[in-house]
């Protein structure tokens, strides 16, 4: 039988799977104070490979050592991210209804949406604001649904059990990302762009105040040097971000995409922040979501955490 990924449980800690690293992070404070309690990370090689599982056994022992460079323990429960490609998120027409009914209705239709059984499928949904120019027709909801198969699931949750990880949830690392950049009160006007580059994988996020309307992960390779024809070598990022940007104009017509914001390593690469401005025509700006947050002793080179944080900040209210 179909279960939720997400178990509600107060914790302040998480743990990202990402493709350079395995990063934990648990927070302390309150939400108008928090600061870094604890953090560590761990490069498990092979574990994951551009942003899916390649090899749990690479990742079991990549977490014993991030268990062991975080002082032996994990301190409490955490919110564990899954890489991005190894789940699906979707937008759901629906009849409107009351969101217990949504879920049930879900299950009838699920195959209509998704590449598996409803029964061997993890499952959340939840409500969502849409622009404006998304209304639905009287009568009519939208739902976003985050799913992947069980059985992924049940052995990640195994070997955090035999490593000794307390996991109070499951979600994947580029909705944590969104909300790490969203940041605690929605700064951006209208839709917009996020995007989190890396040198394998990228995630985009359109997003409208603090939703996450439609989750893109594209496998465009950077370099780590920009130094030799960077307008090159960023063309296959910037046409996929400029691609959403024109997703967007088309589907909510009558509310402006107007920013593109960039986080993670590359944030503050001016040469990149040009390219997509340029080819989009909209600014593009680069976002720090520990600054955004007001969060102190951020651990080093704090713009690759943003997925570990994004998860820490699950349940701050």
């Amino acid at each position: 039988m179909a279960r939720g990924l997400f178990r509600k449980k107060k914790n302040y800690a998480g743990l990202a799977l990402q493709t350079d690293a395995l990063r934990f992070v648990e927070l302390e404070g309150t939400s108008s104070s928090l600061k870094v309690k604890k953090s560590a990370s761990f490069s498990a090689t092979g574990a994951i490979r551009r942003d899916s599982l390649a090899d749990l056994k690479a990742l079991q022992d990549g977490l014993k050592s991030l268990l062991y460079n975080a002082g032996g323990s994990a301190g409490g429960p955490v919110v564990l991210g899954v890489p991005s490609r190894d789940v699906m998120i979707r937008l759901v027409d629906l009849p409107e209804m009351p969101m217990n009914d949504a879920r049930e209705a879900l299950r009838w239709d699920f195959e209509k949406y998704f590449p598996f059984p409803y029964a061997d499928a993890a499952v959340d949904v939840s409500s969502v604001d849409l622009p404006p120019a998304a209304a639905q027709q009287s009568g009519q909801m939208s739902i976003l649904v985050v799913t992947c198969k069980m059985k992924p699931i049940e052995t990640l949750l195994r070997i955090c059990q035999e490593v000794g990880i307390e996991v109070a949830a499951i979600e994947p690392v580029n909705v944590a990302l969104f909300r790490a950049l969203a940041g605690p009160v929605p700064a951006m006007q209208g839709n917009f762009v996020s995007v989190f580059p890396d040198r394998e994988v990228t995630n985009i996020v359109l997003g409208f105040k603090d939703n996450g309307i439609l989750y893109r992960t594209a496998q465009v390779d950077i370099p780590e040097s920009l130094q030799e024809n960077p307008e090159e070598a960023l063309l296959p990022l910037v046409r996929e971000v400029t691609n959403t940007v024109m997703f967007a104009r088309n589907q909510y017509r009558e509310t402006a995409c107007g920013t593109i914001a960039v986080s993670g390593w590359t944030h503050d690469f001016e040469i990149l922040r040009s390219a997509l401005s340029s080819a989009a025509g909209i600014p593009a700006v680069a976002v720090d979501p520990w600054e955004a947050w007001g969060i102190s002793g951020k651990p080093e080179n704090a713009p690759v955490w943003g997925g570990a944080l994004g998860l820490a900040l699950r349940d701050v209210q």
